[in-house]
């Protein structure tokens, strides 16, 4: 037997004031006196003008429901507003006001796309994954587990296609690829493991740009062995138009152009500069520091500072503003000048050296001030040693007939240069006319820990010749030049 209930507004009222128990197969709620109930539903509500309103209560109401029933439906109307049901005493979003974003989910279980696309404005493009599971970006079809479309033509990446390898000594890891592939419009080709893993270019149909780096291979973006653009080998190294570079970093040039290998370019107001380091030992950096008019600069630091002659960092300054251009500063080269303060006799007939008791300047100090008064080289290298001194002229008593003075440049100990002798005139009005002071200048090599020293010799009395004091009469200067 199959019952209908057709509930109109006289019959409910009759329900609510008789309750009574009411068995039905199947009931109906409708202003439609001609709509029958579906046979699969318990309760059919059928309008064209209305709808179905559920309870309607706030968070607060709803969490106070006592032992809600799985599947019991309310309507929040505050906070997170929306269709609510209850599964295992919990309560569960089913939805918005405004529709399902899908995007604050967690999903427990797979999605299926059913051959649709993954896509920004819901076109077919974008990525696809087929019943396989084999992903297509851009293309609906893809033929392997990754598969990219880009300008008709195709790449495809069969097996791992990104794998790991162990890793190294000095802490970097590998990369493979163990089977990579190109559709060009007309077939696929393959590029394969080996030794060395080449990018398709102009020789075989088209400068696509897609590489492999296999185990023990390199990323080779040239067309053959002779004719490379860039190379990272296997063990890191990197090759700028050389197939097999021999250190970190190899940039071969074989051309007439005159255009440098390499440019290091600052389009702000920074430096366009070079860094060396050795990690906590030396900092080496060289370039253009645009703080210091532009100039050229070595630096013994992480950067290049300093704009004044004297700055602590700055070892060489090339000029390159207007009117100085190509002036170079040696701004901590080996130098040092010394000078006499105290008259010291000479002793007739034997090399006397001069104890130069006051320095002007001593970069390095080099010079020693004291016994035995003499100049240490720290480097090796070629210095330019200029040294005078001024017997003193006034009337001396007991004159050698043809005496003469001199003046020399000793290294280690052994004269190495000897300056004028010059044959003295004394008792003489004009004291510009002595004839007595001796000048001598020359370049000398010297190791480090090589010495130089200033000696003085006269001839002319059989008895002491004090030298002349002051920085202007008895002096020497000693300057690295290369």
């Amino acid at each position: 037997m199959r019952s209908i209930f057709r509930f109109r507004l006289p019959y409910l009222i009759v329900f609510v004031l008789f309750p009574a128990i009411i068995y039905a197969q199947n009931t109906a709620i409708t202003d439609d006196d001609s709509y029958t109930a579906h046979s699969s539903a318990m309760l059919d509500v059928k309008s064209v003008t209305k709808g179905l309103l559920v309870p309607r209560l706030t968070q607060a109401q709803r969490n106070a429901i006592t032992s809600p029933a799985d599947g019991l439906l309310i309507y929040q109307t505050d906070n997170n507003t929306g269709y609510y049901y209850c599964e295992s005493s919990s309560w569960v979003k089913v939805g918005t006001s405004d529709g399902d974003d899908f995007g604050d989910h967690i999903a427990d279980q797979n999605i299926e796309l059913n051959g649709h696309w993954l896509s920004d404005d819901g076109d077919s493009e974008g990525i696809n994954i087929d019943h396989e599971g084999k992903v297509g970006i851009a293309t609906g079809g893809p033929q392997a587990n990754l598969h990219v479309e880009y300008n008709n033509q195709s790449l495809a990446i069969l097996g791992p296609a990104i794998a790991f390898t162990s890793t190294t000594s000095n802490g970097h890891q590998s990369f493979m690829s163990a089977q990579l592939w190109r559709y060009d419009g007309s077939g696929w080709t393959r590029k394969t493991a080996g030794t060395t893993a080449s990018m398709w270019g102009a020789s075989d149909g088209g400068n696509f740009g897609v590489w492999t780096i296999p185990a023990s291979a390199a990323l080779n973006t040239g067309y053959s062995n002779s004719n490379n653009r860039f190379i990272i080998e296997n063990d890191g190294d990197v090759g700028i138009g050389i197939y097999n570079p021999s250190t970190d970093l190899d940039i071969y040039e074989s051309n007439d152009d005159i255009v440098p290998a390499l440019l290091i370019e600052q389009g702000a107001t920074g430096d366009a500069a070079m860094r060396y380091s050795i990690i906590e030992t030396q900092e080496i950096t060289t370039g253009i520091d645009n703080d210091d008019n532009d100039n050229y600069k070595i630096s013994n630091t992480v950067s290049l500072t300093g704009t004044t002659y004297g700055d602590g960092n700055t070892m060489l300054r090339i000029h390159t503003e207007a009117n100085s251009e190509g002036i170079v500063d040696f701004n901590h080269q080996s130098r040092m000048r010394a000078w006499l303060d105290i008259a010291q006799p000479i002793l007739p007939g034997t090399w006397t050296r001069i104890d130069f008791t006051i320095v002007n300047f001593d970069e390095h100090a080099e010079y020693n001030t004291a016994n035995p008064f003499e100049f240490t080289a720290l480097e090796d290298g070629y210095y330019q040693v200029n040294a005078r001194t001024e017997f003193m002229g006034e009337v001396i008593p007991d004159p050698i007939t043809g005496g003469w003075v001199s003046i020399a440049i000793y290294k280690n100990g052994q004269m190495w240069a000897q300056g004028n002798n010059l044959t003295m005139v004394t008792n003489s009005m004009d004291p510009l006319s002595y004839n007595n002071a001796p000048n001598v200048s020359d370049v000398v090599y010297l190791q480090a820990g090589e010495t130089i020293s200033i000696y003085a010799f006269q001839l002319y009395c059989n008895t002491p010749i004090p030298l002349m004091t002051g920085t202007e009469k008895t002096y020497v200067s000693i300057h690295k030049i290369s």
